[in-house]
């Protein structure tokens, strides 16, 4: 009887390993199917995109395979009516999507690109392959869920069976004992029997010691008095002895750190002769380094022909790294869960495609007010109350958790107005779906965010801005007005004096005299340079209110314009300006520019060394999406404490007498720089003269329309 109900179990034991095998092939081939439609899939997009027959490899490889693929399928679904309904909506919806394919590429084929596209573009495809993949995803969930159960039924078969071996071959092996002891004892039986029974127990013994040595987990009988008959490798390692340090000896003596604990256990067995099973046992024994092992053990009583108890059967399992890895998942567990409830946001966990919330922080609670309403499904979420920014409600399936519930993806963040019973605060809330390895929908996590104070504030700060923009548009007004009164009603009187001082110096000079003409000689000169601070002046006021329009221009016109300004100026005539053509392309305003490239080209040819012509060098170089415009001469140069200084407004490093100037040219560079999203700078590192930079972002095209200067 033994025999067959072991044959019983083992036979279990079989089954289940045989529906573990399919599941992981099931699992397996589910994937594979996924995987050549999305092969399919590449390579029709990459025929449609490029028109080049090599991109359908991939999509033609993959028809012939997918034939095959689905006969595998439906093999390994026979016999499971519920597995084999399912295969066949997979069928259908994998002939739907093939369908898609195939039309596009016929299409494609004859030319028709265009169409083929615009086929694409309908979403079909997509809503074809999402349906494929939400149905492979619940098969393979399914298949997954059945898997962990097929395994735990495989692990406790296959654990009754080794232990009903076990047992069975140790109460066989105390039996055959008994009986042999007994004949040998009583003489009754004829020496022909006693050696046959001899012969069939040696065999029998052998059998069973070659399971019982090579069991994966730890096996001993031991006797009424505790002390060790029979015990296996496992075992002995275990307690980290040989097996003959075990035979004949106590339990207490082998291994005497559970001594107390475990003898208990025998004793209990023996006087109740029930069976003591998944018993916790800590020892020390086998480490030999301080560590302490986990093992659990099973107890069972051993009895004789006539039911007595004799002895117990002992099986140990090592659990150390089972529950190392417990204690780290619970470690991890309690990390997340501590990090879960001390980030300030809100945090919402569901159940997808159900929409089932099954949980949040508690943070929740004090953003919305209120615990969380642990919906059943997606319909719930209209308990919700909330509101959009124009005062409508917003309805449950526009929340992202919804949203990812029926669409399978990401959903966009939206802010609302939370209702807190009877108080409204703006709130974020944003979505993330969670996928299982096959790619599919099966949770979602939602982050709530009060964002009332910074929305409150921002409204706040954007109708301060525009009553600060209101004033700078007065203050604006005010300015152009001052402006034009500077340029016009300032200018007059200057020019009046200016006219009447060369009058004095043309038709009365001779009455004047020597200090007579100084004088009016420096009248003159006074009025030049207060007419060039106001046109200065003028012009860094406009650069600070001009309507800057950038756009990709050429600088080789302007720069040459700018050179013919600087060769009409005094000194300028004999100034050698050398330009290395082709310049980069830049995003600027050609006004703007103009003044920038004619002041730095002006202070190259003013700064010139004594007795020496001015010579000036202009190039570009384009870095990435910057263009830089270098201006290099061979001046005066400029010292490098000075090189931040020079670019301030009336900053002058030299004489009037000297160089003459209003001391504002640079300040002019600087802004019009900045009013195009640019910089300027001078590089110390030249050895002489001065290099000055102007940097700005890079036109779409090396030479550009619009180069001109207005």
């Amino acid at each position: 009887m033994a025999l067959i109900s072991i044959g019983r179990t083992l036979d279990g034991v079989g089954r289940s390993a045989v529906l573990v095998e399919r599941g992981h092939r099931t699992i397996e081939a589910y994937g594979s199917l996924l995987s050549t439609v999305k092969d399919a899939e590449t390579g029709q997009r990459g025929y449609l995109l490029t028109g080049r027959v090599i991109y359908l490899q991939p999509y033609e490889t993959a028809n012939k395979s997918l034939g095959n693929q689905l006969a595998n399928l439906r093999g390994l679904a026979a016999g499971d009516p519920d597995q084999t309904r399912k295969l066949s909506q997979v069928t259908s919806a994998l002939t739907d999507k093939t369908k898609e394919l195939a039309r596009t590429v016929e299409l494609a084929r004859a030319g028709d690109r265009a169409g083929a596209l615009a086929v694409v573009e309908t979403n079909a495809g997509k809503v074809r392959m999402d349906r494929l993949r939400r149905l492979v995803g619940e098969l393979v969930s399914e298949q997954r869920s059945a898997l962990a159960q097929r395994r735990a039924n495989f692990d406790a078969a296959q654990r009754r069976a080794l232990l009903s071996a076990m047992a069975a071959a140790i109460a066989a092996v105390a039996a055959a004992l008994t009986a042999a002891w007994a004949l040998f004892r009583s003489g009754r039986r004829t020496e022909r029997r006693l050696a046959a029974s001899e012969a069939e127990l040696s065999h029998r013994v052998a059998e069973l010691a070659a399971i019982y040595d090579s069991a994966p987990v730890g096996l001993s009988y031991a006797d009424r008095d505790l002390r060790y008959v029979t015990v296996n490798e496992r075992l002995a390692a275990i307690n980290g002895r040989s097996v003959d340090a075990h035979l004949g000896r106590t339990v207490g003596q082998v291994a005497p750190d559970i001594a107390e604990e475990v003898e208990s256990i025998y004793r209990r067995v023996i006087e109740t002769g029930e069976p003591a099973l998944d018993v916790d046992i800590r020892s020390k024994a086998s480490t030999g380094d301080g560590d302490a092992r986990d093992y659990v053990a099973n107890y069972w009583p051993v009895r004789d022909a006539a039911g007595a108890i004799i002895g117990v059967n002992v099986a140990i399992i090592d659990i150390t790294d089972r529950k190392a890895a417990e204690a780290a998942l619970a470690a991890s567990e309690a990390r997340l869960r501590a990090v879960y409830e001390a980030v300030p946001v809100g945090i919402v966990t569901a159940d997808l495609p159900s929409g089932r919330i099954t949980g949040g922080n508690s943070f929740t609670g004090e953003i919305t007010g209120h615990p969380i309403l642990l919906s059943p499904d997606i319909g719930g979420y209209d308990e919700w109350v909330s509101y959009h920014p124009d005062g409508s409600r917003v309805a449950g399936h526009e929340y992202p958790l919804a949203r990812m519930a029926l669409l399978g993806e990401e959903a966009p963040e939206i802010e609302v107005l939370y209702d807190r019973g009877g108080t409204r605060r703006w709130t974020r809330i944003m979505g993330r779906p969670v996928r299982d390895e096959a790619g599919s929908t099966v949770g979602g996590v939602v982050v709530l965010v009060d964002v009332d104070e910074l929305r409150r504030a921002r409204e706040t700060l954007e109708q301060e801005v525009a009553a600060r923009t209101a004033d700078l548009a007065t203050a604006n007004t005010q300015l152009e007005a001052f402006a034009y009164t500077v340029s016009h009603d300032l200018r007059a009187p200057l020019r009046g004096m200016e006219g009447f001082a060369r009058i004095l110096l043309d038709d009365f000079a001779e009455a004047l005299g020597d200090k007579g003409r100084r004088y009016a000689g420096r009248i003159v000169a006074a009025a030049e340079r207060m007419e060039g601070l106001i046109s200065d002046l003028l012009t860094f006021s406009r650069l600070q209110r001009v309507e800057v329009s950038l756009r990709s221009i050429d600088p080789s016109g302007i720069i040459h314009s700018a050179i013919e300004d600087v060769r009409g100026a005094p000194g300028g005539a004999d100034a050698l300006i050398e330009v290395e053509e082709p310049l980069p392309s830049v995003l600027a305003e050609p006004v703007v520019l103009g003044h920038v490239l004619a002041n730095l080209l002006g202070n190259g040819v003013k700064f010139r060394r004594e007795g020496a012509p001015a010579r000036v060098r202009i190039w570009g170089e384009r870095n990435d999406e910057r263009v830089r415009l270098w201006v290099e001469d061979e001046g005066i140069g400029v010292d490098q404490e000075h090189a931040e200084r020079i670019f301030g407004a009336f900053e002058r490093l030299h004489g009037q007498e000297a160089y003459p100037g209003t001391g504002i040219g640079l300040a002019i560079v600087r802004a019009g720089a900045e009013r195009m999203g640019g910089t300027v700078g001078l590089d110390i590192t030249a050895e002489r003269g001065a290099r000055f930079w102007l940097e700005l972002r890079a036109g779409s095209a090396p030479h550009s329309e619009g180069a001109g200067v207005g």
